[in-house]
């Protein structure tokens, strides 16, 4: 079902807290999900998604993970781009 309405038009600045963020719900489904929406340029404004878990992870690792479970066309460019914008608490 197609749209004419542009829903991200009024988007503003935003920050995403995910609770659990080391967890296979947030890599599986909600960051794969968030960075589809980045490619798909649906996201596009600044925004943060800062992950909260209670393991003590260092950021690299973090994102080696999450890299994983990103089904990426191998555009490492954007990627790297959206990882920019995800921190591991």
């Amino acid at each position: 079902m197609k749209s004419d309405h542009n829903f991200n038009s009024n988007i503003k600045p935003f920050n995403i807290i995910i609770f659990g963020g080391s967890g296979d719900l947030s890599k599986r489904k909600i960051i794969p999900a968030l960075y589809n929406r980045f490619i798909d340029k649906l996201i596009n404004t600044d925004f943060d998604i800062i992950c909260i878990g209670r393991e003590n992870k260092k950021q690299e690792i973090f994102k080696q993970e999450v890299i994983q479970f990103i089904k990426s066309d191998n555009n490492n460019e954007k990627l790297n781009i959206f990882l920019e914008h995800i921190s591991f608490l």
